[in-house]
């Protein structure tokens, strides 16, 4: 049989309470039994000294005052009445041979052996609690001694228990009242509280299957400060936090798509231009204004198939985590001089002037190849399509960062375009730029190595006024 966490926290906390409650019940009943029965034992033992005493007197004067086992004896009824009539309690007198000779209630002999009055004649007291005709009796021995170990007889008592088992028998009675009303209250306590701890559970597993089924809706309220209350905390961080990122991974998801779509189609336009011209050839290949098109044309598509693969490449291994940069101490001073040596003849032949700021010698731990292929790739944007007619590049340091400006005159981007253009294969103007040779891969390629060296890559860009580009790199 399945048991719900309602039933096991009900059951769990009876199981405590009865066991509990067995311990202290046995504590109780036996701690009042042993203080009864000591308490009456020291009662007994300061009525026997009283009773000796008394026998001695009453021996010991009067007109023929005498001391032997048969003068004790023969006024066993007599001391088997005074102490009787003293102590409240039936007496009974035996010989040193343990021979009943008296009785205080004058009901006959005790038909029982009693062991424990060997004890006695050795000048002893003993005791020994026993049950007769269904009722439990004590019975206390001691000596009568005269002097040394003189023993002239023994004195019983027999004490009834009635009252003590009564007494032991409420305290039974009101203990399994107290029982009873404890495992009422436990059991009603224990109902509230599993409420109290499995509403919010329950308020947990209900939002599991919702979220399970894609619902991110549902939020657990729960005023508690316990750990309930923190595990709903969590949950409900959870719930954020799984819902942010399924979007994230549809987002991406949507995105390798555009991107395998993107590819396939930068693949399909110089595949299309070399088999279309192969094709020509296989017809017309003799002829020499076909054949010298051809391979002017097969040359350029080729080409182009060859810078998209090592561009895509570069972003497959810098995107993957186990891609590793190799930092150097590099003075960022020369190598941005050697990237403007680099790039002015091509900017040259768009009408580009490039001008630079840069400090005598600026060192930083960078990895000096990817930082110059970040640049590059900025650069050559700012070439192919400013539409402007100089660039500056700026390098500086300010508050343990290293900052590269690459700024221009062109015509700019709106505001709504600017993450955009870190996409792969994203161009604002497309025709232009399969005119010029891009394919959308740069900015998403340099985005990637600067967040590499724990940087960002900031651009600014407004239509009309031109585009700043800024490498921050850390330079602690």
């Amino acid at each position: 049989m399945r048991l719900s966490l309602k039933h096991k926290i009900i059951i769990a906390n009876l199981i405590v309470f009865v066991l509990t409650f067995l311990v202290i019940a046995i504590i109780v009943i036996e701690g009042l039994k042993s203080s009864n029965e000591r308490m009456l034992i020291n009662d007994l033992i300061h009525q026997a000294d009283v009773s000796t005493i008394s026998v001695r007197q009453s021996l010991l004067t009067g007109e023929h005052p005498t001391a032997s086992e048969k003068d004790f004896l023969n006024r066993g009824g007599e001391f088997a009445f005074t102490i009787s009539t003293q102590t409240g309690i039936r007496t009974l007198i035996f010989s040193k041979s343990q021979t009943q000779v008296a009785d205080s209630e004058n009901s006959g002999a005790i038909k029982e052996n009693f062991p424990e009055l060997k004890e006695v004649t050795k000048g002893n007291r003993t005791y020994v609690i026993r049950r007769n005709n269904g009722s439990r009796y004590l019975y206390f021995a001691f000596p009568v001694i005269l002097s040394g170990n003189n023993v002239l007889g023994e004195v019983m008592f027999v004490y009834p228990m009635k009252s003590m088992d009564n007494s032991e028998r409420n305290l039974e009675i009101l203990l399994l009242i107290s029982f009873i009303i404890g495992m009422l209250v436990i059991v009603i306590v224990s109902i509230l509280l599993s409420i109290r701890i499995i509403r919010p559970i329950l308020e947990l597993k209900n939002s599991a299957v919702q979220i399970s089924k894609g619902s991110f809706e549902n939020k657990i309220v729960i005023n508690s400060s316990d750990e309930v209350g923190e595990l709903a905390n969590a949950f409900n961080t959870m719930s954020r936090e799984l819902e942010n990122r399924i979007s994230i991974i549809n987002a991406e998801k949507e995105k390798q798509k555009q991107f395998v779509t993107n590819v396939s189609h930068e693949l399909k336009t110089p595949l299309t231009t070399i088999l279309g011209y192969v094709d020509l050839l296989s017809t017309k290949g003799h002829e020499k204004d076909v054949l010298d098109t051809s391979v002017h044309y097969l040359q350029s598509a080729g080409e182009r198939l060859s810078v998209l693969i090592n561009d895509l490449i570069d972003l497959s291994s810098l995107s993957r985590y186990e891609f590793e940069i190799k930092p150097e101490i590099t003075d960022v001073t020369e190598l941005l001089r050697d990237i403007i040596g680099q790039m002015s003849p091509k900017a040259g032949k768009f009408n580009i002037k490039m001008h630079s700021d840069l400090p005598a010698s600026l060192k930083a731990l960078i990895d000096p190849t990817r930082i110059k292929q970040a640049v590059v790739n900025i650069l050559d944007n700012s070439i192919k399509y400013s539409s402007g007619d100089s660039i500056n590049i700026l390098l500086y340091e300010n508050q343990d960062m290293l900052y590269i400006e690459i700024k221009d005159n062109g015509c700019g981007m709106p505001e709504d375009l600017l993450e955009k253009i870190f996409e792969p294969f994203y161009r604002i103007d497309k025709a232009r730029t399969r005119s010029l040779g891009g394919n959308g891969l740069g900015l998403a390629i340099t985005r990637e190595i600067v967040e590499k060296h724990n940087g960002e890559v900031k651009i600014e860009s407004k239509v009309g006024e031109g585009t700043k580009v800024v490498i921050v790199l850390p330079n602690p």
